[in-house]
């Protein structure tokens, strides 16, 4: 799982739609779930993106 560092760094995170690298911009966007008692977290690069995914 990739994590952002509260440095403002961050580590391979990237959009799940686009694949773009994921930087400390207001346009980020993180959809937590929990799935069979694991927690998955999905990072989208823009509201674009994470409507694309939800579609």
């Amino acid at each position: 799982m990739a994590e952002l560092h509260t440095d403002g760094g961050e580590t391979d995170t990237t959009c799940r739609v686009c694949g773009d690298a994921i930087t400390k911009k207001h346009t980020h966007r993180v959809v937590t779930a929990v799935e069979d008692g694991q927690t998955t977290y999905d990072h989208f690069c823009t509201d674009d993106c994470l409507e694309a995914w939800v579609e």
